[in-house]
């Protein structure tokens, strides 16, 4: 029969450390992909920007491997592209990219409000309509922008699933680095404005049926502002272009 020893002080002590020291690690990593995404979220590192790991490490004053692991995430998030030996790009946002963001959010916002619209709580899409119906005028695009992704979240949310939601997480964050590309101008404003209290009015009224057309034709409102947008130049997309040449 064995005996339990109990550790000495000094063992549980280097326990301790070598824990402590992983989970001060794992916190630079998450530090430094945080700090990293959110500014080319909102474009302080705008696309086609050229950058390396050392400016990283000086600019956040940490050793390289977090930025080396942050930087990973961030090409898997296909927001980087890595070129060695000169470091990594922050990528652009192509006509193909457009594509099949707007794809995506198709299929997955018109499949979740048909399967699982009917299970969000009234109450929260009174909210919703009430705030839609109360603020007339915005004050920026952007108190705009989180009032509607919020709506938007819900419907996604509801399906509870896991793939879905990961996937609506990574649309977000190209939606958020779009609308600082093309913030959407007051007249597209008003105009999904109404449309958002008329998908509101279908949803709480349970017409899902057309609560998912009007959320289409939300869509394609979203869509083709983009698209004009991003074809009639010049704009901020050739602009931060021509900034780094």
């Amino acid at each position: 029969m064995g005996f339990f020893i109990a550790p000495s002080r000094k063992i549980c002590y280097d326990i301790f450390q070598r824990r402590a020291l992983r989970m001060s690690k794992e916190s630079l990593k998450t530090q430094a992909y945080q700090i990293i995404k959110q500014k080319i979220l909102n474009c302080e590192f705008p696309p086609g920007t050229l950058m390396n790991e050392n400016s990283l490490c000086q600019l956040l004053s940490i050793s390289r491997t977090p930025v080396r692991d942050a930087i990973s995430r961030l090409e898997h998030e296909s927001l980087v592209q890595i070129t060695p030996p000169k470091g990594f790009i922050i990528k652009e946002i192509t006509l193909k990219d457009l594509n099949a963001y707007f794809e995506t959010r198709y299929f997955l916002e018109l499949y979740t409000i048909k399967e699982y619209g009917r299970n969000i709580d009234k109450h929260e899409l009174e909210i919703f309509f009430k705030f839609f119906n109360e603020t007339v005028c915005f004050p920026t695009p952007e108190d705009f922008y989180r009032i509607a992704s919020s709506l938007h979240n819900i419907f996604i949310e509801e399906s509870a699933n896991p793939y879905f939601i990961q996937t609506y997480d990574q649309l977000n964050a190209q939606e958020f680095r779009i609308r600082k590309l093309i913030p959407l101008d007051p007249e597209c404003i008003c105009q999904l404005r109404e449309l958002y209290m008329e998908l509101l009015t279908l949803c709480l009224e349970e017409n899902w049926k057309q609560g998912e057309s009007s959320l289409e034709h939300i869509l394609d409102t979203y869509r083709d502002f983009t698209f004009s947008s991003y074809l009639s130049g010049p704009n901020i997309f050739e602009r931060n272009r021509n900034e780094q040449k």
